[in-house]
C-alpha cells in the first residue's frame, strides 16, 4: 500500500510540474517556439490522413510527429500539447 501512495504522489507531482511548465496560472498556455511548430504541422497532417514519406517528406524519423499526432487524437488539436 505504501508503494501505491508513493507512485500516486510521484504521478501527481509530475502532473503539477508539467502544468506549471505549460501554462501560466490559471489557463493561459505559453507560446510554442523553436522546432516544435514544425512537429505541430507535421502531426496535424498525420491527423488529417496524410502519410509520412508518401504524402510529405521529412528527413528526421517520424517518431515525434506520431507521438504528437496521438496526443492530438486523444486530447484534440491544441498548441499546448507540444509543450509537454
Amino acid at each position: 500500500m505504501n508503494f501505491l501512495r508513493t507512485y500516486l504522489f510521484a504521478f501527481a507531482g509530475a502532473l503539477v510540474f508539467l502544468y506549471l511548465r505549460t501554462f501560466l496560472l490559471p489557463w493561459v498556455p505559453l507560446i510554442v517556439g523553436g522546432d516544435r511548430v514544425l512537429f505541430f504541422v507535421r502531426a496535424l497532417r498525420i491527423v488529417h490522413g496524410q502519410v509520412v514519406y508518401r504524402d510529405f517528406f521529412e528527413l528526421v524519423t517520424p517518431g515525434t510527429d506520431l507521438l504528437y499526432a496521438a496526443g492530438f487524437k486523444i486530447l484534440g488539436v491544441h498548441a499546448w500539447i507540444l509543450q509537454t
